[in-house]
Parts: C-alpha cells; structure tokens; sequence
C-alpha cells in the first residue's frame, strides 16, 4: 500500500513539474503605460498569453488615442508572437469600432509592438511602444513575423510593460 501511494505521489510531482513547465513556455505580455506618438497622447493596457510559438492567444489591447477614441483589441482573434524582450500583440477590433479610410481599407486590427527594457530606473520608464491601426492585409503580414515599413518604437513616459 505504501508502495501504491508513493508511486501515485510521484506521477502527481510529475504532472505538477510538466503543467509548470508547459506554462513556463508561454508566451505573456501585460502592462499599462503611457507614450506620445506621432504628436499625440496615448495610452493602452495590454494582458496577452499564448502556449509557445503563439499558438491559441488570448486575452485584450485597450488603446485609448487622444482625439481619435478608444480601442478594444480580442487577442485571440489575432496573434501574439515574442522574440528576445520584443513582442507584437495584435486583436480584431469589435464591429463598432472598426472603419474605413480613404484608400477603402476597412480598419479592423489593434496592434502593439513592445520592446521591454526592463524595470524603470529611478522611477524612469525604459521600455518602447508602437500602437498601430490596420487592416486584415497587414495583420496577415504582422502576425506572420513582418512589421510595418517606417514603424519606429517611442519611449514610454509612464508604466512599465512587462515581456515574459
């Protein structure tokens, strides 16, 4: 019987040591900050996961653009792919915030591109951040592992962000 019970420990230790290790292969981004690009405020709160290589992301982007309104991004109707302390994090936008620009494209996709350099110094933020709008063709693009031509990352001003 002792045998028994120290065998079912053992493949329960076991179990609890590849559950921890599949988890620690995820990929994860999260945090809020604040940033001016392109001669506006904004900011945005981002909490996204997904197994390794990207595979099954979940969670949401809320990009708040001063003047131009506020964003919900569904991660798991995007992509979610990291290399190093970068990361992309993109989400299909609800149909109520989703429109065209002149070129006829309909904007549907939030995305963010993050550099985590690590905690702030002396209360100093040290990470960039890039928010964009797009629309399905460049999203396909994104999620496949391209980034947008002259897409350049700002400093953060306030928060931290957190790649893992």
């Amino acid at each position: 019987m002792k045998g028994f019970l120290l065998a079912c420990a053992v493949a329960a230790a076991a179990i609890c040591v590849a559950q921890a290790s599949a988890d620690s292969s995820g990929q994860h981004v999260a945090g809020a900050v604040a940033y001016t690009q392109n001669g506006g405020a904004e900011t945005f709160t981002v909490s996204a996961r997904s197994d390794a290589g990207g595979v099954d992301p979940t969670g949401h982007i809320t990009l708040n653009a001063i003047g131009q309104g506020t964003f919900h991004g569904d991660v798991s109707q995007g992509c979610l792919r990291e290399t190093g302390n970068h990361a992309v994090v993109v989400g299909l936008l609800p149909a109520s915030e989703q429109f065209m620009i002149p070129s006829g494209r309909v904007i549907r996709y939030v995305a963010l591109f993050v550099e985590d350099n690590g905690q702030p110094v002396g209360g100093q933020p040290t990470d960039r951040v890039a928010t964009i709008l797009m629309s399905d063709a460049l999203e396909q693009i994104v999620c496949a592992g391209g980034q947008p031509a002259a897409l350049a990352t700002v400093p953060v001003e306030r928060g931290n962000v957190i790649v893992d």
